[in-house]
């Protein structure tokens, strides 16, 4: 009898641990700058959700990577554009600012997520959202965008 309750706290357990493992997300091992930069910034159309930041933020793996040990990101924007047109920034529809960073001739639509609180408290929860059109300042490997820099609203 014995044996049979240690045998079912085991897969108790053991099922506990696949549930919360499978609840982190993880970013593809492969994955490169451009693809990166797709995962964590591009976001066309905008995804419809009452909880934009906190979804979106968890959906695209930014979000409880290795708690306690990181911090939730601190702020984040998405951007509601055609990937060709984000692109087109590496190139003619951006101006260079120095280095390999561009900035967009045309504002794009953009949404905003900043850490609520305290970054090193998880789980990470978001605020923001709503919907901006400004500029964009992305650097650029080759003609392919692979960072978005700060880009605060004015």
């Amino acid at each position: 009898m014995d044996g049979k309750i240690f045998m079912a706290l085991g897969l108790f357990f053991m099922a506990s641990f696949i549930q919360v493992e499978s609840k982190l997300c993880k970013p593809p091992a492969n994955e490169n700058g451009y693809t990166m930069f797709l995962r964590q910034h591009y976001d066309n159309p905008k995804t419809s959700s009452n909880d934009y930041c906190n979804a979106m933020m968890e959906m695209r793996c930014m979000t409880n990577l290795d708690p306690p040990k990181s911090k939730c990101k601190e702020k984040n924007t998405f951007i509601h554009s055609t990937k060709n047109l984000i692109t087109a920034v590496c190139d003619k529809a951006g101006v260079p600012l120095g280095g390999n960073l561009r900035r967009s001739t045309k504002p794009f639509s953009v949404s905003t997520c900043k850490v609520k609180g305290d970054p090193n408290k998880h789980p990470c929860e978001y605020k923001g959202g709503r919907g901006d059109m400004r500029e964009i300042v992305i650097a650029c490997a080759g003609k392919l965008p692979v960072h978005l820099d700060d880009t605060e609203i004015p």
